[in-house]
């Protein structure tokens, strides 16, 4: 009996600790979403933030692809929404990544664009989350 109970107990843990790592994936994804529709609306400050930011590293570089949120299809609505509005802004982010070296050597290494590139959250930390469309 007793090897049974340690099994169902270890069965026991293990969804748990599944299920809190999982409740963790999910809080993460959306509050890239949350931080990716903030990133849209104040793209200009995140620019500035970028263009004043001068210690930033490949390893303070993080890139969120569309297609890693599990976007709702009213999520891909609004996003192509936000995207025709902000079209000028997503130009000059653009721009203003072809010109920093960490940023396009993130994009590099994962065989993305500058092109690809929609927004750019920069944390008060000062690490740069870019979000990639890949949907």
């Amino acid at each position: 009996m007793r090897p049974i109970r340690m099994s169902l107990f270890a069965l026991l843990v293990t969804l748990i600790f599944s299920a809190m790592a999982n409740d963790a994936v999910a809080q993460e994804t959306q509050q890239d979403l949350d931080n990716l529709i903030v990133a849209l609306d104040s793209s200009s400050a995140h620019v500035t933030a970028l263009q004043v930011q001068e210690d930033l590293t490949a390893d303070d570089v993080r890139l969120v692809r569309t297609s890693e949120l599990a976007l709702e299809a009213d999520d891909e609505v609004m996003l192509n929404q936000k995207l025709e509005l902000n079209d000028m802004a997503v130009t000059e982010l653009r721009t203003t990544l072809s010109e920093n070296e960490p940023i396009l050597g993130a994009l590099e290494a994962s065989q993305t664009t500058v092109e690809d590139v929609i927004a750019v959250h920069v944390a008060e930390d000062g690490r740069a989350t870019v979000y990639v469309k890949d949907i």
